[in-house]
């Protein structure tokens, strides 16, 4: 994997973790991903009623300065290019704008001053919600290790996407019904390679601890988690690690502060 690249999509995961509302997790995201690329712009175009519709974007702050080129496309057209709708069926395109066949797109990246592009799908389900582009305005090359990684961010929105819908519909109400009072939300990573954990305050809040409490170790988790739920969670993590299953949901039961077991629930992003 590319190092350079490697370290701002991870810290971008973690933003997609740790905000709630998607617009400000992709704006502060795209910074990060477009900075650290070296790219003139980095965007999310949304796509609704066949049209591009909304746009989260970071532009570099020298070509806002000294250029006039600095346009979203979004600013300029709303129909949906050709080469989007090729989205639904590859996993990106990445190019060169004089290679474009569709006329008055060319134009419009041309008269942008973009040179070099990549657009990365966003998924809502099986419906194309919208795209993860970035435009650099010189001649780069995207070799597929950093395309993979960038991959896997445009990926983690789309869980980000239906995770949000679950919370908001039914989520919450599962979570109220069985436990009858509000909920916190919690978070923790953990780094397969290293076997290590960190966890998040409002994680430790749920067990009745401080984050000064806890020991950010997998061991003080495993510790925690009921007898009768850990077999179970490590499988089912480790079938969704090799990719055998496409989500790690559920619910499990673990230990808290007074030595009660309480029942939690939980949702995984993979990056």
């Amino acid at each position: 994997m590319s190092a350079k690249l490697a370290c701002p999509v991870s810290a971008a995961n973690h933003i997609l973790i740790e905000e709630e509302e998607l617009d400000s997790a992709l704006n502060s995201c795209l910074a990060v991903l477009g900075e650290s690329s070296k790219a003139c712009r980095s965007y999310v175009y949304t796509i609704k009623n066949d049209c591009i519709k909304e746009s989260h974007a970071w532009i570099n702050p020298d070509r806002k300065k000294n250029n006039k080129d600095f346009q979203l496309l979004n600013s300029l057209t709303t129909t949906v290019p050709e080469i989007f709708r090729s989205l639904t069926n590859v996993e990106y395109v990445v190019g060169y704008t004089n290679e474009i066949k569709e006329l008055l797109f060319k134009q419009i990246m041309s008269e942008r001053k973009v040179e070099t592009f990549l657009f990365i799908p966003i998924f809502d389900g099986n419906i194309l919600w919208g795209v993860l582009s970035f435009e650099h305005c010189y001649i780069v090359e995207w070799t597929l290790d950093k395309i993979e990684l960038i991959k896997v961010f445009s990926k983690n929105i789309s869980i980000k996407i239906n995770e949000i819908r679950y919370r908001k519909t039914i989520g919450k109400k599962l979570v109220f019904k069985y436990y009858g009072q509000d909920v916190l939300e919690g978070f923790w990573e953990f780094d397969i390679d290293n076997f290590e954990l960190k966890f998040s305050s409002n994680w430790a809040k749920i067990l009745g601890f401080s984050i000064y409490e806890i020991e950010h170790s997998y061991d003080f988790w495993r510790k925690r988690v009921h007898p009768d739920d850990i077999i179970e969670i490590e499988n089912l993590r480790e079938k969704y690690i090799s990719g055998h299953i496409e989500d790690f949901t559920g619910l499990y039961r673990i230990r808290n502060k007074e030595n009660k077991y309480i029942w939690v629930k939980f949702a995984t992003l993979l990056y």
